[in-house]
């Protein structure tokens, strides 16, 4: 038996040693396949024989099995004794069984690798095994018998367990070849469907993942007369929302240091390495940061796809190092990468970010890294990025993978003197050069304290060097410390009372900066410019940004160490986040003012009043506050200020809508729920647990949102909150409709929310209950006349409320539905509405949709209109819509010749 192979997933065949043999009459060959393709499960004569002959089996059948049986013996083991049990088809009582090795039967060995893989190339590797259609050559009415049908399906099945593989880690591209041609040949399988248009849109090709959906959605109408399902419609729904996004080149670099100089040798090092992975290593306080961020500024033009920052935050005294996870979504975010297509998995993640940076030349900068575990998923899985890290340790796990190493240490006294003479004049310098060699000596030759130095002698420039090194010692002997730690102590005690204690309580502060209305509210008198100033001229601070303040790691470790001992952490953090709460919610009125109100957040004494009086003002500074904003809910979770975690919580849901971040949105929620559990809080619970639902379905993940949704509105049923019980009671037939649930389920839930919506007075919500109504109608099929019922009362909802760009969204949709239904005349009407409203509202990407199905609708002209609007896009959505036009005209001229619709 060595050597003998045998071959059903494709054309039926069997070799010995590499050479075919040969398997006889069509009909033999056929009875060897169907014992193949049972894969070692016995088959009955009565089921052989009902497969090969059907109606008109032979009084002999029985015979010639055996006849075949023998035959096929005698070739695939030619040198077996007479009367001796065969390896390779056994007789079982009542019929026939294969008994070959499992590493003979090409079906045997697919199963094993599917079962036994998991990855996607391990998936793709059991597919293939596949040769071309199972028993391809088989006489024509056998190879239809079901056995052969399931093997087809069983392939389909780990096709579409690579293809969801593939996605969640970033490999579209891999299945790419794989799913097009089993979609070539799958019918109307509507889940493979969807996932090739999937694929085609991840891997870049949005035209044809369009063209995808247009054909099969065109051959299920044709040839069942039915509208795709709500897979199918889903993947086109996120090629939509996808054409919309405008590759993003990030541009996220800190500022550069004006009074940068020395560093000669390792920027020659730096230009040396530059296509390596480079980690700046050293102390704290060596300047790490500044060479960094100064040669990334100077490289930064050979990098035309952007450049991407993380502060990793790896040695902060008050917070924890910032996980891979957390920076990878916002690089992908960065990239333009919708939320909703990420994986969850750090390794997915990683995936994505290698895939989408694949042939783009990126510059990341990786600040403050903790380990090698931090970096290693952040790096690029091509060179034609370039990569530098700055860390305190020697991440010698990278340099032995090949990283380039570039060690920083303090200044020797000739750089140190250097230094010092560039930022206080040579002739100062020269003039006092015992004095400077103590200070540089008191300084250890780091440049953060030579800086601080530099920066007391130009705020006195009347101080002779001499005295200053005089005071430096005092501080020392003072302290005790040999360290850094000096300097900052002799510079803090020359601090006035207030700006001392603003220093101390900024090291409280969470998040990597902070904006002067923030230091308003820690300041203990109304000057924070004044005190701000003082802190700068001490070179304490740094204002990085116009407006934004940061500290270095060392001094905000050092400021809270002073304020543990001399402020209220508890209290200055409670102060702080006050503030954050009552300007968030102030800028959540403007941004959504149809977003009931909450009342949060305490008046702060002598804090600045919120300035922005537009929505544009409102979303800049959510946009700049960013990042505090979700540190200070960290800060606050980890501190137990739970009434501060769950109303932060609620300040942030609009932007992290807005910034499509949902895995961020959901951690939100779920800090949220166990404060709010804490307080024993009924009302935040639930907001919470709708939270969490609402980020889930957002996610895709309807399932994990459905409980989440009941136990929202099991709560708010205990409350007087018609608005929040809709809006959990919309969110369980969001659940039940995306789930395939029974209809009347979904119609419930809605129905019940419309209702509660009328009794919370909420238009808005009204509005929305019917447009979900008719959604699930329309999708399910169930009754098209209802489903416009229920858009025309969405309608007329929105107009009376003067809600344009609801009635315009609705009367899209009623376009949609009135067109599906052969209705025309109704669907120009529509449209014609649509694309006049989307006008007034200088949406031009939906007014140009809106157009170009105006024009499938009959109304020709349209497309003119449509094509004199493209100009006024971005190249990319531009050219998205110009193929969907170019494919609406094609669509139309087949449609004409074939006579389906007259000609114009």
């Amino acid at each position: 038996m060595t050597g003998t192979s045998l071959v059903v997933l494709g054309p039926v065949r069997a070799h010995r040693d590499g050479r075919e043999i040969e398997l006889g009459s069509p009909q033999q060959r056929a009875f060897l396949a169907l014992l193949l393709a049972h894969a070692g499960e016995p088959v009955s004569i009565g089921a052989l024989s009902e497969a090969l002959w059907g109606g008109n089996r032979p009084a002999t059948a029985a015979g010639i099995l055996h006849r075949y049986a023998g035959a096929l013996r005698r070739v695939l083991e030619p040198e077996r004794p007479a009367r001796a049990a065969s390896g390779w088809i056994e007789r079982t009582p009542g019929g026939y069984r294969f008994c070959g090795p499992a590493t003979a039967l090409d079906l045997l060995v697919f199963r094993r690798l599917a079962v036994t893989g998991g990855s996607v190339e391990a998936l793709l590797g059991a597919l293939r095994v596949w040769r071309g259609a199972v028993a391809a050559d088989v006489l024509p009415g056998v190879r239809n018998h079901p056995v052969f049908l399931a093997l087809e399906r069983e392939r389909i099945a780990v096709l579409k367990a690579a293809v969801d593989a593939a996605l969640s880690t970033g490999k579209a591209k891999l299945v790419l070849p794989e799913i097009a041609r089993a979609a070539a040949g799958a019918g109307l399988d509507e889940g493979l469907h969807a996932r090739l248009i999937t694929v085609l849109a991840v891997a870049g090709q949005r035209a044809a993942a369009l063209t995808a959906y247009r054909e099969i959605r065109d051959r299920l109408v044709r040839e069942l007369g039915v509208e795709p399902g709500p897979e199918l419609r889903r993947a086109h729904r996120e090629v939509l929302v996808e054409e919309t996004r405008v590759r993003k080149v990030p541009a996220r670099l800190p500022a550069d240091l004006a009074t940068f100089n020395g560093r000669v040798a390792e920027m020659r090092e730096l230009a040396a390495a530059r296509d390596a992975v480079i980690v700046i290593g050293g102390m704290g306080g060596t300047g790490k940061t500044t060479l960094a961020v100064h040669w990334a500024h100077r490289i930064a033009a050979d990098f035309p796809d952007g450049c991407l920052y993380a502060n990793l935050r790896g040695f902060d005294a008050t917070a924890a190092p910032v996980g891979p996870v957390d920076v990878l979504r916002g690089f992908l975010d960065e990239l333009g990468v919708p939320a909703a297509q990420l994986p969850q998995s750090l390794a997915g993640l990683s995936a994505m970010y290698r895939s989408v940076i694949a042939g783009r030349r990126v510059l990341v900068l990786l600040d403050n890294a903790r380990d090698d575990e931090q970096v290693r998923p952040l790096l690029p899985g091509e060179r034609s990025s370039s990569v530098i890290v700055t860390s305190r340790n020697s991440l010698a796990g990278l340099v032995a993978e090949g990283a380039r190493p570039i060690r920083l240490d303090g200044f020797s006294d000739a750089q140190a003197r250097d230094y010092l003479s560039g930022r206080l004049g040579a002739h100062r310098v020269d003039a006092e050069p015992a004095a400077v060699g103590e200070l540089i000596a008191a300084c250890r030759g780091l440049p953060l304290a030579l800086a601080i130095v530099a920066a007391q002698a130009l705020v006195n420039p009347a101080f002779r060097l001499a005295d200053m090194a005089v005071e430096l010692r005092a501080a020392e002997g003072l302290d005790g410390f040999g360290d850094v730690r000096n300097v900052f102590s002799w510079s803090y005690r020359t601090l006035s009372p207030a700006a001392a204690t603003l220093f101390r309580r900024l090291g409280l502060a969470p998040g990597p900066d902070i904006a002067l209305s923030a230091v308003a509210v820690l300041a203990p008198e109304q000057r924070p410019r004044e005190m701000l100033a003082e802190l700068v001229g001490a070179h304490l601070i740094t204002e990085h940004r116009p407006g934004r303040w940061v500290l270095h790691d060392l001094l905000r470790s050092y400021a809270g160490e002073l304020a543990e001992d001399q402020e209220d952490r508890a209290e200055v953090l409670r102060t702080l986040f006050d503030h954050y709460v009552r300007w968030g919610a102030k800028a959540t009125e403007l941004e959504r003012p149809d977003r009931r109100a909450v009342a949060v957040g305490r008046p702060v004494q002598g804090a600045p009043l919120p300035p922005f009086r537009t929505r544009d003002a409102a979303l800049a500074w959510f946009n700049s506050e960013r990042e505090v904003l979700l540190a200070a809910l960290d800060d606050a979770a980890r501190h137990r200020l739970d009434l501060q975690v769950c109303e932060l919580s609620w300040v942030l849901t609009n932007p992290q809508d807005r910034w499509a971040d949902w895995y961020g949105c959901l951690h939100s929620k779920q800090l949220q729920l166990a404060a709010a559990q804490r307080l024993g809080d009924p009302w935040w619970t639930a907001a919470a647990h709708y939270g969490i639902g609402r980020n889930y379905f957002k996610l895709g993940r309807h399932a994990e949102a459905q409980p989440h949704h009941r136990a929202a509105a099991d709560i708010l049923r205990t409350l007087n909150d018609p608005y929040a019980l809709a809006n959990a009671v919309m969110g369980l037939g969001v659940a039940a409709a995306e789930l395939g649930d029974p209809l009347d389920a979904a119609i419930g839930h809605y129905r019940e929310a419309i209702e509660l919506f009328g009794v919370a007075g909420s238009v808005e919500g009204e509005a929305l209950g019917h447009t979900n109504l008719a959604d699930v109608l329309d999708q399910r099929q169930a009754d098209p006349q209802t489903a416009i019922d229920h858009y025309r009362a969405a309608r007329e909802l929105h107009r009376g409320a003067g809600n344009r760009h609801g009635e315009a969204i609705v009367q899209f949709n009623l376009g949609e539905l009135h067109l599906r239904h052969d209705r025309p005349a109704e669907a120009v009407d529509c449209y014609r509405s649509a694309a006049s409203l989307f006008g007034e509202l200088r949406q031009t990407y939906r007014q140009i949709e809106s157009l170009i199905e105006l024009g499938r609708s009959g109304a020709r002209d349209a497309w003119v209109s449509a094509r004199e609007l493209l100009p006024g896009l971005d190249t990319a959505a531009a050219q998205s819509l110009r193929n969907r036009l170019d494919q609406a005209e094609r669509d139309v001229q087949r449609l004409v010749s074939e006579r389906v619709i007259p000609s114009p």
